[in-house]
């Protein structure tokens, strides 16, 4: 693990673009995000063009872009929370969101929070202002709440060891602009379901738990009513963005 965590350090700090072999995830006209895997986590890069210049991922079109960030982010595959230490501008700043919709289809429980220089001074420092954050953003996050803070906490400090190998790679990453934060929804499938995955989703849609039940058997216990209206603002009824959250899981069967 040691000469991957060193191959990805240097294919981050290699600034010039067209260095680094990765998967482009994000290919659209204004740039892309080049993804790695480091243990728990992925290290991301992400460029866009530069003034006047048309950034694309390969060919001459390298030369026209411009490396805008760097992330290490953590988004388990059987549990719909996000974490991402962000390196942008000057700084790092720290991403927390839930990978499910509220009915308006935005990400539930967004936050960004620039970190302060004493806060990211050292890998210990970023990892307590880290655990900080995510423990006070679980906490006021209804969705996390349902799928249970105590798990959530638990999953993240088995990825210490990895953010640890991240941390030197981002510091050195320097001279990035200063661009608007961004805000995605990811999609999420798990493997396994169980039921505080199914309150979180009910959360997420602003409703109460166990409105789907898991039953003993693997079965998704669900309906709901399909006559309801959408809002005035065009937000989904709360059975409908449950279902259309829920209808991939495993165990899920569709009621007429």
């Amino acid at each position: 693990m040691k000469r991957w965590g060193a191959a990805v350090a240097a294919m981050l700090l290699a600034l010039p673009v067209g260095q680094a072999a990765a998967d482009v995830v994000i290919a659209p006209a204004e740039g892309f995000t080049n993804v790695e895997p480091l243990g728990r986590l992925t290290m991301s890069r992400t460029y866009g063009p530069k003034p006047g210049r048309t950034c694309v991922a390969d060919g001459a079109g390298w030369a026209g872009c411009r490396l805008l960030g760097a992330a290490a982010e953590w988004s388990p595959p059987d549990l719909p929370v996000k974490v991402e230490l962000e390196r942008r501008g000057g700084g790092f700043a720290l991403l927390l969101s839930v990978r499910l919709q509220d009915p308006k289809g935005r990400a539930v429980c967004w936050s960004r929070r620039e970190l302060s220089r004493a806060e990211t001074s050292s890998a210990a420092r970023t990892w307590g202002a880290m655990e900080a954050g995510l423990d006070a953003w679980s906490r006021d996050c209804a969705a996390v709440r349902g799928l249970g803070v105590d798990t959530v906490r638990s999953a993240f400090a088995d990825v210490r060891p990895d953010l640890d190998r991240a941390y030197p790679v981002l510091r050195r990453v320097t001279g990035l602009p200063s661009t608007p934060a961004e805000m995605s929804v990811d999609s999420f499938l798990p493997s396994k379901v169980s039921q505080p995955m199914l309150d979180a989703v009910s959360a997420a849609c602003g409703g109460p738990p166990g409105q789907a039940r898991l039953e003993a058997d693997g079965r998704i216990a669900w309906d709901f009513d399909r006559t309801a209206a959408y809002g005035a603002d065009g937000a989904r009824p709360f059975g409908l963005c449950v279902d259309d959250q829920i209808r991939h899981y495993p165990g899920y069967q569709r009621r007429n």
